[in-house]
C-alpha cells in the first residue's frame, strides 16, 4: 500500500475517529450536514431582515467544545494525583 493510499483512506475516516484527530488536529466536530443545517437555520431566521441589521447567527462549535485528547486527560490526572500526594505527605494521612 502506498503512502498516498494510506493518506486518502485516513482522510475519509469519521470526524470523531482518534486517528483522524491525531493526523489532522482538532478540526470541528461538525460534519458537512451540520454546517449546512446551521446555514439553512441562519437564512430562515434572517429572512426579510433589512439590510444593515445584525444577523442572528447559529452558534458554531469552538475549540472549547471539542473533546480533549487522551494525552491531555492523562497529564491532568497525573498532576492532580501528584498534588494530592504532596498534600497528603505535608499534612499526613493514610499511606497509599
Amino acid at each position: 500500500m502506498t503512502l498516498r493510499r494510506v493518506y486518502v483512506l485516513s482522510k475519509h475516516l469519521p470526524i470523531d475517529s482518534a486517528t483522524h484527530f491525531f493526523l489532522f488536529g482538532p478540526v470541528s466536530r461538525w460534519g458537512p450536514t451540520e454546517h449546512l443545517l446551521a446555514d439553512l437555520w441562519e437564512q430562515a431566521r434572517n429572512k426579510g431582515k433589512p439590510k444593515g441589521k445584525k444577523w442572528a447567527q447559529y452558534p458554531r462549535p469552538t475549540v472549547a467544545d471539542r473533546p480533549k485528547p487522551a494525552s491531555e486527560r492523562r497529564e491532568r490526572s497525573a498532576r492532580r494525583r501528584a498534588k494530592l500526594l504532596r498534600i497528603r505527605n505535608t499534612y499526613g494521612g493514610p499511606a497509599g
